[in-house]
């Protein structure tokens, strides 16, 4: 694979809008980390918890109406989002506990780990769990 293919199946309109819509739910779930962490005093991986458990809800929606254009809204595509966000989560979690635990920030644990997962995320999307809208939408 040469570097023009590795550009164009990277870097390319809907790998921006889904970018774009991942940083800012991104954004939410640290706000609410923070809020419930620091404010309220609730354990940070608990608020960790609450903010990707909200935050997956918003992704759905962000993926399913912008990114890729295509209702997903239907029982076997909500499953097969969830099912890619539980195994990122899954991931995620003892990852970020790991750091964590190791003397690194929660928060620059959680910018580290979730940096590294979002690239995943985006292939699995694309390719599988809205794998359709190749045929009804053509961003790429």
């Amino acid at each position: 694979m040469g570097h023009k293919e590795i550009k164009k199946s990277w870097i390319s309109p809907r790998f921006l809008i889904f970018s774009f819509g991942g940083t800012i739910v991104f954004l939410y779930e640290i706000l609410a980390t923070i809020l419930l962490t620091e404010f309220l005093g609730v354990w940070h991986m608990y608020s960790y918890a609450f903010a990707l458990i909200s935050g997956l809800i918003l992704l759905l929606l962000f993926h399913t109406y912008v990114t890729f254009g295509h209702n997903c809204l239907k029982l076997k595509c909500i499953r097969r989002f969830l099912i890619t966000y539980g195994f990122a989560y899954l991931i995620s979690w003892p990852l970020v506990l790991s750091l964590t635990q190791m003397g690194l920030h929660y928060l620059v644990s959680i910018i580290v780990i979730s940096a590294m997962i979002s690239l995943a995320s985006y292939y699995f999307n694309k390719n599988w769990v809205f794998k359709k809208i190749k045929i009804l939408r053509k961003i790429n």
